[in-house]
């Protein structure tokens, strides 16, 4: 985790009780290897039976609840000890193998699947070996985080993923802006682009603005943790929508920085 994501890491180990750290670990390390698996490979079929094969490990250890890979172990001991529903990491499997070859959306349906389907599944099987009954307080909310944080991502991987030919947008907004979806990169869609992620990075700032509801329904000893973050999200948005047009050339660039200045905020 610490070198996949070094500013999530800093906040758990700086503001989580130490007795949720490694268990939120197990499960962010989890999604990440999940998401590796469904994206890794030089073809379709590779990235197929990559997930398919870590799918099935991943239900037998369930099945079995022995495992021979050191990651499941901490997983199933995290589901044991915090009494977890295994359930929630089979949502995370079924959702990742639906939408693994998924290269944009239609409309903005489409996209809510999506969150429906991967996102939310992961934030929640995240959080809920630390606060699960948390989870069932304020469900709006949470989805609205999981919505920030997916459209955020979509857009800071928008480089990565021109390059390999999928841009995770939704196609009617491109076209209310005029935007041919398979030219992002063609420079004379600037100013309409510009517009666009303008539009997007407004979306994100009124889901956070959203999911600021979770903080009250936590138990205290978290809300330092998620108010952190929040602030970290909301200043990556603030970097993205600066960028502009020039978001299909390269991210933000914040991710540590951002978080230290949520991490300062949220000690204040």
């Amino acid at each position: 985790m610490a070198r996949r994501d070094t500013a999530a890491y800093i906040a758990v180990r700086s503001l989580l009780a130490a007795e949720h750290q490694p268990h939120a670990i197990a499960a962010f390390v989890f999604g990440t290897h999940t998401d590796d698996a469904a994206d890794s490979g030089p073809t379709a079929e590779h990235r197929r039976a990559a997930l398919s094969g870590w799918s099935q490990r991943t239900l037998t250890a369930l099945q079995t609840q022995q495992a021979d890979s050191p990651l499941l172990r901490a997983l199933l001991h995290t589901l044991s000890s915090r009494e977890v529903a295994p359930q929630a990491v089979v949502d995370v499997l079924v959702g990742m193998g639906r939408h693994q070859h998924t290269a944009g959306f239609r409309n903005e349906a489409a996209y809510q699947q999506f969150i429906s389907d991967v996102t939310l599944p992961g934030t929640l099987l995240t959080w809920a070996p630390i606060d699960a009954e948390a989870l069932q307080r304020g469900p709006g909310a949470w989805r609205s985080l999981a919505d920030a944080i997916q459209r955020l991502d979509f857009l800071d991987d928008l480089p990565q993923d021109l390059a390999d030919g999928r841009p995770m947008l939704i196609h009617e907004d491109l076209a209310a802006y005029g935007i041919d979806y398979a030219c992002l990169g063609d420079a004379s869609d600037t100013d309409a682009l510009r517009a666009f992620v303008q539009y997007t990075c407004s979306r994100i700032s009124t889901s956070l603005h959203d999911a600021r509801g979770i903080i009250p329904s936590t138990h205290p000893s978290n809300r330092r943790f998620l108010k952190a973050i929040l602030i970290s999200l909301m200043a990556r948005g603030r970097s993205v929508g600066r960028k502009g047009a020039a978001i299909t050339c390269s991210s933000s660039g914040l991710g540590v920085s951002s978080l230290m200045r949520g991490l300062l905020a949220a000690r204040s």
